[in-house]
């Protein structure tokens, strides 16, 4: 019903004639409704609405008859009810999942009301995936492995990529990848280096494990782990761009997402999955690209986005640059940003000026700050 200006709190109405006041709420209370689903099927989660508290419950379906009624156990109580097909959208909805459908990576700017979406820098979360890779079952002895990812009971292990680089050294003439010591033996140096991890999470990796014999059976987990890493860098690093809301990488990054929540909804400790800020770091990247796309794409039709452009590159580029026509070598901070900025455009207008006296007239027009933003 109305917001403050800041919009960190809502003023709100149910849409239940029982509960007809206004009440107000913080933001992290709210959230987008669940779409409906028609293909229901056996087993699956839910929650259900009881009728004798109007409250929403976990649930699962346990049987569908030949009438199509919906046989429905809440996982409380115990307690089975039917609904019938025609009531099934009032009763049944699917089971709210915050790493799915949370909004961390959106907010609304305060002075223009537009949204503002946060998205990690893919390139950085490519190499975390790699990095938790080189960390996973690496120690010999119990309690020595730093993390020990496991995916359906299958071990995702750094032992499995050594295992590669050890066979194309024992077999130089069968060269079936590019691993060599840099990318084995990791150092704070070629941890920042993103060839290296883009060599690491490949597809001649992957292909290599399961070809050569003694890994076959061993790194399924490992080679699955791959392979979503993989897709996930290929499609943020295309530059074919996406014209519609059609193209079937947007799907794609769908099933990364969800494949990483699943996985790690199915970790018994911490350890058994990669950490918890680089899942919340891909989770944002992939959720606010999305998001950001179907926005782009509602708003303006006829334009195309290429993936590649969402890189922290550019800002870093901007930043060299102040710091090279600024002549101002310190850490931007938001303060300090402002000042910075303004020096580096009043030194590139100076500098068109000076060119402009021994060379002619020069356009600086590119230097503007719209360009830049």
């Amino acid at each position: 019903m109305a917001t403050n200006l800041d919009h960190s709190k809502f003023t709100v109405r149910l849409l239940d004639p029982f509960f007809p006041d206004e009440f107000q709420v913080n933001r992290n209370l709210l959230r987008q409704p669940m779409p409906n689903k028609l293909d229901w099927k056996i087993n699956d989660s839910c929650e259900f609405k009881n009728p004798e508290d109007n409250k929403w419950h976990l649930a699962i379906i346990t049987n569908i008859d030949k009438s199509q009624t919906f046989f429905v156990t809440i996982l409380s109580t115990k307690k089975e009810w039917k609904v019938a097909i025609t009531s099934l959208n009032l009763y049944i909805r699917l089971p709210y999942n915050s790493q799915i459908h949370w909004m961390n990576h959106k907010t609304i700017n305060p002075i223009t009301g537009t949204p503002w979406y946060f998205i990690s820098d893919p390139t950085h979360v490519f190499k975390k995936l790699r990095n938790n890779l080189s960390k996973s079952h690496i120690g010999e002895g119990k309690g020595r492995n730093i993390r020990e990812i496991m995916i359906d009971g299958k071990e995702v292990s750094w032992r499995h990529v050594q295992g590669v680089y050890d066979y194309s050294c024992r077999n130089k003439t069968a060269k079936i990848s590019r691993l060599t010591k840099r990318h084995i033996w990791l150092t704070s140096w070629s941890k920042m280096r993103v060839d290296l991890a883009e060599q690491t999470l490949s597809k001649d990796v992957e292909n290599a494990m399961e070809m050569i014999d003694e890994l076959k059976e061993i790194s399924a987990g490992t080679r699955e782990f791959i392979n979503y890493s993989y897709l996930y860098r290929q499609i943020f690093h295309s530059k074919k761009p996406l014209e519609n809301l059609a193209d079937s990488r947007l799907q794609t990054l769908k099933e990364i997402r969800d494949w990483f929540v699943i996985r790690d909804n199915q970790k018994t400790s911490t350890m058994n999955w990669i950490s918890p800020q680089c899942q919340f770091d891909l989770l944002l990247s992939i959720q606010g690209f999305l998001d950001m796309v179907k926005d782009i794409f509602t708003l303006y039709p006829d334009v195309t986005i290429e993936p590649c452009r969402v890189s922290q590159d550019m800002l870093e580029g901007l930043f060299g640059t102040i710091r090279q026509l600024g002549r101002d070598s310190s850490t931007q901070t938001l303060k300090g940003y402002g000042y910075a900025l303004n020096k580096f455009q009043i030194t590139s207008l100076v500098t068109a000026e000076m060119k402009s006296v021994n060379y002619g007239t020069s356009n600086h027009t590119e230097m503007d700050l719209d360009y830049l933003s």
